[in-house]
């Protein structure tokens, strides 16, 4: 009876243990088929800034308080251009309601009419350092490219490193509903550097004074302000 008992444990033993393995190793299978991000440095450039003939002085706080927040993220895509029409119909009711003549609407509808090409690339954010209250900017996976961004569209490659400061574009009724126009770029942008630093994505002066700040350092930097920021509009 007792070898009766000892093969039943042993044989429990060994089928537990081949169970056991063979989990372990759909979890490697897994894992393999789900790789991390590779990094890619190799567009690092700070590029020109082109300014209109008017510079404007601003300084990490100014950058916090003009934006939604300030995240890190990694490109996924190339940039991809959509072209939308953009119907200004308010412009449109109101010559309406005063009666404009044809040849006069003719003209609204000409200005209240344009046609928008816009770029954007697909993101996985790694960071979100601070946003201002009721934003989850965790939730974009699409990031829209406007000022500077759309000037060197060559440096969004997929796996590149950015931290920039975002915001979001407002409802419009203008813009067609499957024109996702939300989370967007400006000119605030800093490249990720091997060592965790923030390299400026134009030489524009603002930016400059930033050059090799780590990462954590600005990001301290930007949730200090937004703090400083709320305690303000507490008080009035």
């Amino acid at each position: 009876m007792k070898r009766v008992l000892i093969c039943i444990l042993v044989s429990i033993i060994v089928i537990c243990f081949v169970s056991c393995a063979k989990n372990d190793n759909n979890i490697e299978i897994e894992n393999k088929s789900q790789p991390g991000i590779e990094y890619d440095y190799s567009m690092i450039k700070t590029h020109p800034y082109e300014s209109s003939g008017m510079s404007v002085s601003f300084s990490y706080e100014d950058m916090t308080e003009w934006s939604e927040g300030f995240i890190e993220f990694v490109v996924l895509s190339e940039p991809e251009e959509v072209t939308f029409e953009y119907v200004n119909q308010t412009a449109i009711d109101d010559a309406i309601a005063q009666g404009y003549s044809e040849e006069d609407m003719k003209i609204v509808y000409n200005d209240a009419i344009q046609e928008f090409n816009v770029q954007y690339i697909s993101i996985q954010t790694e960071n979100v350092f601070y946003e201002k209250e009721g934003r989850n900017l965790n939730q974009y996976d699409k990031l829209w490219l406007f000022g500077d961004a759309t000037i060197y569209t060559e440096s969004f490659v997929p796996g590149a490193r950015f931290a920039a400061f975002v915001e979001i574009m407002e409802e419009d009724p203008g813009i067609p509903k499957d024109i996702d126009l939300n989370l967007f770029i400006n000119s605030y942008i800093f490249y990720i550097d091997e060592n965790d630093n923030l390299i400026p994505f134009t030489d524009n002066p603002n930016l400059m004074q930033y050059k090799d700040y780590s990462v954590e350092k600005m990001a301290d930097l930007t949730v200090e302000a937004n703090a400083a920021l709320v305690a303000r509009t507490e008080e009035k």
